[in-house]
């Protein structure tokens, strides 16, 4: 039961860490979650430190906080993370985008759109029939304080350009259940070592038909863009079913 506790108690103080690391944009100090918490900053540190050793956060400089680590990342999405449905609003607001245009074309871009528009990041589409790749919104990318480094710059570009290397990764996940979110290093690209994707199939009269995704910071309100990917993927399979 104690072990049990420990654990329990490490995992909430995790997810606060990246909760408050992806809404500020800066490393995490143990001042700042010690009130939160009703404990002492060097309680806080304690546990810090076990989370460092477990390779779940890091120091990025000494002296300063902490931030997420891929693999904490991983367990915050797996474990963590309290998932909810898109705001019904919003929901609206997407369907009554794909209800003004009724061409399979105009369907293709609106969905790489809307899933830049709502993600606030980059939105990519997928349909192999028509072997034709549909992105948008990758300047939301270089917005992004964590894409000021020239070096990982030239790697997003290469992203960009190189669109044969994003409809083979979106192909791999056409057939996919459930969403799918790559962290970092976890993507066999190094190209998308400085991102997380967010992939989704769509279907077609109940047979995977394509791919959907957004491409983003691992910073980031993953809760709320899987929820916009989830929405969307289901969305457009009806919409590209009813033309069919």
């Amino acid at each position: 039961m104690k072990n049990l506790h420990h654990l329990e108690r490490n995992n909430r103080i995790l997810k606060a860490i990246i909760e408050n690391f992806t809404f500020k944009g800066k490393p995490v100090s143990s001042s700042s979650l010690a009130e939160m918490f009703d404990l002492s900053p060097a309680s806080i540190r304690h546990v810090m430190q076990e989370l460092e050793q477990t390779e779940y956060i890091i120091q990025p400089h000494p002296f300063a906080g902490r931030v997420p680590t891929d693999k904490g990342y991983r367990l915050y999405i797996d474990s963590l993370m309290e998932e909810e449905p898109l705001p019904e609003e919003e929901k609206d607001n997407i369907v009554q985008e794909y209800e003004q245009g009724s061409e399979w074309e105009q369907l293709m871009q609106n969905t790489s759109r809307l899933l830049s528009v709502f993600s606030h990041y980059v939105g990519v589409n997928l349909m192999p029939k028509h072997e034709k790749v549909y992105l948008e919104g990758f300047s939301n990318l270089l917005e992004q304080p964590e894409f000021n480094d020239i070096g990982v710059i030239k790697k997003i570009f290469r992203i960009y350009e190189d669109k044969g290397l994003l409809s083979e990764i979106l192909k791999e996940h056409i057939r996919d259940e459930e969403i799918s979110v790559t962290i970092g290093h976890e993507n066999q690209h190094q190209e998308f070592y400085e991102c997380s994707l967010i992939t989704a199939s769509y279907k077609i009269e109940d047979e995977p038909a394509g791919a959907i995704g957004v491409i983003c910071p691992k910073r980031m309100f993953y809760l709320y863009v899987i929820s916009v990917v989830r929405f969307m993927a289901d969305t457009i399979g009806k919409f590209l079913t009813r033309i069919y």
